[in-house]
């Protein structure tokens, strides 16, 4: 795969996994709205906070940086990453 920023491919599976997050957070809302906000501009926590994307040059590779997430809602950031960087 061309892992080029600005290739076609990266950013069709880029769009897809932020779908999937958006998705992620409407499934795991019951964990996420009563906790707060880790910015301003959000209304409380989601799942984008307690992640990072690295991008090795190669294919993204993702790091967990939150050890609050329940292993249900860890697992299926997981798989979405894998569904769709591998």
């Amino acid at each position: 795969m061309n892992n080029s920023l600005h290739s076609d491919e990266y950013n069709r599976r880029n769009e897809n996994f932020e779908i999937g997050l958006i998705e992620l957070d409407e499934k795991h809302i019951e964990y996420f709205k009563p906790r707060p906000p880790r910015f301003f501009s959000q209304k409380h926590d989601h799942i984008v906070n307690h992640f990072m994307i690295i991008n090795t040059g190669i294919n993204p590779a993702i790091k967990i940086i939150s050890n609050e997430l329940p292993k249900e809602i860890m697992d299926d950031l997981l798989n979405l990453f894998h569904q769709h960087w591998d």
